[in-house]
């Protein structure tokens, strides 16, 4: 790691004593609750208690994502159920219960929705987005049918900033950030009421800090982070039934690269160094620079009779540019150089009814146009390419434009049977288009021809997914539910195979919500069964020799999750814990890993019956079926527990909290062998909060055990990401 061990303990040793110096100098913090504070859910476009929702959700607020050290959905595995969010290069693989994203493909979506502020946000490239300004996050598990539609096998997770307020005086914060590697970050934001009707909220955040590895083979600093953002919320409400909020964001990224390695015992490995935080990557040109805009406008007219129209526009725009080493080591066989750019428009409408009405119901329609481009080259000199083999260094080249669009009409009726006592039945119609235009450049290209034109597909398919549910509260404490949901995740083109299908889920859950104790305690008890089809993975073409996504077949997924919240004057806790079994049936797959080179690239098509392998290859003893083992992503049991105790002293409020998060193994791919094996880890962070008046300080730790542990593993090269070793940081803010 850069810096030695010793200016690491000089470095906590300091952020303590600072941390202790700022106390005396502040002032008296307010009084909280000592009892739980109800809380509200909007995924399902009205608002409602969590606790009286058919829904397996978590749900965070700003103040819970900062003290638990979430600062982007890579952190949202440590403090909620069911959710593994693994690296692998451009893409961050988001899985809940097993289901979700397995394979980089521009094809190819996340079968976990991710929302922020009520966009639909498909492009891999809006996942880095830190979280800054933040109102909160709720995290979905289960196929969401009704309200979300395709690309919700797995769940959806919507994250919500903070909107500009009305009334009052000008309010705000401003914070710094300082910690281990040179980090460096600032966090402020500004609301201001300009008028009764108009109000105005800037909010900015920067973070800069060193790699956590060094480089010892060039000038390169893969895991270097530099990251600059802003945005401007501007509110308008000229009457009681009428507002419209306008929100724009920007994100610039000059990072410094993909830090990954290959994996111990692997082919490239004898080049790698022995300490994991020494990388030995040849190239000094390793970068990755990445850009967002977001821009969404919402509407909202509540007519006499109290019925919400809703209106949401956005448009989105992610750039990519990266130079990566795809061998990780210094043994130069292989780099990309890669281009994307993705745009996306969408269009939202929904028509709500009164929350009291003894009949509720939600009716809407959506748009979303995604037009993703990408220029990647890929330059190989493993043999028989560049130098010691019989052809220069191979340039492939993929040049595509793969156009999306998806419409859809949704519905959702509410009915109070008798008193405690609801049925709700809702129904999605989803249609998908998509198509792919450009072309394989190979250069040079033994045994193919030099252009490969894209097999000039297109998908084109209609669904409808819903769910009925039958809700029971038994009295002001308790909560049953019992539900069937079913959902689907777009097929999709290969640039130059046939199409792959949809994947599609049925879901039956039931729970029980109960709160204990006089609102000091709460719980949330589900358990589920999945029908899992058609699950989107890599496979073999063997009919043209490459690389090209294909279906699974079907899995069988089942399991519980549990949650708690308590709060006794100063101490409170929260715990989740989930047991998830996942069995995939057979079928005959190609292990890429086990091919010459670890890639289909150059060996050609099938050869035919008695033909001798020139200009083809043999595919067929390099066949396998593997049977019953887990879908990629699912760990068994994932558990997390938080503690923190709240006490006055030295005229200041201080909160000690710990946080222990587990997660067991798991596998990058369907073959679950020890190069797809992401060993189970358990991780501890602590912090300690020291507020008065308008000041609050923040000494946090994370890893405090300093455990060095696999984050990711890219399935086609066969390298590993490292999670975040031990860092310390103490923040400051003041509110006015």
């Amino acid at each position: 790691m850069n810096g030695s061990n010793s200016l690491n303990r000089r470095f906590s040793l300091l952020a303590i004593a600072v941390a202790g110096a700022l106390a005396p100098g502040l002032s008296q913090a307010e009084n909280s609750s000592t009892t739980l504070e109800e809380v509200v859910i909007t995924a399902e476009k009205r608002p409602e208690n969590t606790q009286t929702a058919a829904l397996a959700v978590s749900v965070l607020d700003g103040g819970e994502l900062e003290k638990r050290a979430v600062r982007d959905f890579r952190d949202l595995q440590a403090v909620t159920p069911s959710l593994s969010v693994t690296e692998s290069g451009i893409l961050t693989f988001m899985n809940i219960r097993g289901i979700g994203l397995t394979l980089s493909s521009p094809t190819v979506v996340s079968g976990v929705a991710t929302y922020r502020d009520g966009l639909f946000s498909p492009s891999p490239i809006f996942m880095s987005e830190p979280m800054f300004d933040a109102a909160g996050i709720e995290v979905l598990r289960g196929p969401q049918g009704t309200f979300v539609g395709q690309n919700s096998t797995g769940g959806a997770v919507f994250q919500t900033s903070r909107s500009p307020e009305l009334g009052g005086e000008s309010s705000g914060h401003f914070g710094l950030t300082i910690g281990q590697y040179q980090r460096f970050g600032v966090d402020a934001a500004v609301n201001m009421p300009l008028s009764e009707t108009l109000a105005l909220r800037i909010a900015v955040a920067t973070e800069k800090r060193d790699s956590y590895f060094s480089n010892r083979n060039s000038k390169a600093t893969p895991g270097s982070v530099d990251h600059k953002s802003v945005r401007i919320g501007l509110l308008w409400k000229p009457s009681d039934n009428f507002e419209l909020l306008w929100k724009t964001e920007a994100n610039i990224a000059r990072d410094g690269g993909y830090p990954y390695q290959p994996q111990p015992g692997s082919p490239n490995a004898v080049a790698a160094s022995a300490d994991p935080w020494t990388l030995t990557m040849d190239r000094a040109d390793i970068d990755d620079r990445h850009d967002s805009v977001r821009t969404g406008i919402e509407a909202k007219l509540t007519l006499d009779n109290g019925v919400v129209i809703r209106s949401l526009s956005g448009y989105q725009l992610g750039t990519q540019n990266f130079i990566n080493d795809t061998d990780g080591t210094s043994l130069d066989l292989g780099w990309e150089h890669q281009r994307i750019l993705d745009r996306v428009f969408s269009q939202e409408l929904d028509v709500i009814s009164p929350s009291t009405d003894r009949v509720r119901w939600t009716l809407g329609g959506s748009w979303v146009r995604q037009e993703a481009h990408l220029d990647l080259h890929a330059y190989s000199n493993a043999f028989p390419f560049g130098p010691g083999g019989f052809f220069p260094t191979q340039d492939v080249h993929f040049l595509t434009d793969t156009p999306k669009t998806a419409v859809g009409a949704f519905a959702q009726v509410s009915t109070d049977l008798r008193d405690g006592l609801e049925l709700q039945a809702g129904a999605r119609w989803s249609r998908d288009r998509q198509t792919q235009s450009g072309g394989l450049f190979l250069a040079p290209a033994p045994p193919l021809p030099p252009f490969i034109p894209a097999f000039g597909p297109s998908y084109e398919q209609a669904h409808v997914t819903g769910k009925v549910a039958l809700n029971w509260k038994l009295d002001a404490a308790h909560f049953l539910y019992v539900f069937a949901a079913n959902g689907f995740k777009s097929g999709g083109v290969n640039l130059t195979a046939l199409p792959f299908a949809a994947e599609k889920v049925k879901d039956i859950e039931a729970g029980w919500k109960a709160t204990w104790a006089d609102d000091h305690v709460r719980t949330q008890f589900g358990v589920f069964h999945m029908d899992y089809r058609n699950l989107q993975t890599e496979l073999v073409d063997t009919t043209i020799g490459a690389s090209a996504t294909g279906n699974a077949p079907k899995s069988t997924i089942k399991g519980a999750e549990f949650q708690l919240q308590a709060k006794y004057g100063g101490f409170a806790t929260d715990f989740n814990w989930s047991y998830v079994d996942s069995r995939t049936d057979g079928m005959p797959m190609i292990n890429i890993r086990n091919l010459p080179g670890g890639s289909a690239a150059g060996l050609g098509p099938q050869c035919a019956p008695g033909q001798p392998p020139f200009g083809c290859f043999d595919y067929a003893p390099f066949f396998s079926t593997p049977t019953g083992n887990a879908t990629p992503y699912a760990p068994k049991t994932t558990a997390n527990l938080g503690l923190e105790y709240a006490f006055e002293a030295a005229g200041s409020t201080w909160t000690p909290r710990i946080d222990i998060s587990h997660l067991s193994e798991q596998f990058s791919s369907l073959f679950a062998s020890q190069f797809d094996r992401i060993p189970a880890r358990t991780i501890v962070n602590a912090s300690i909060g020291i507020e008065r008046g308008p000041w609050r300080g923040l000494v946090q730790v994370v890893n405090l055990g300093d455990k060095t542990y696999v984050s990711g593993i890219d399935y086609v090269t066969g390298n590993m990401w490292l999670g975040t070793p031990r860092t310390v940081g103490v923040s400051l803010r003041r509110s006015f």
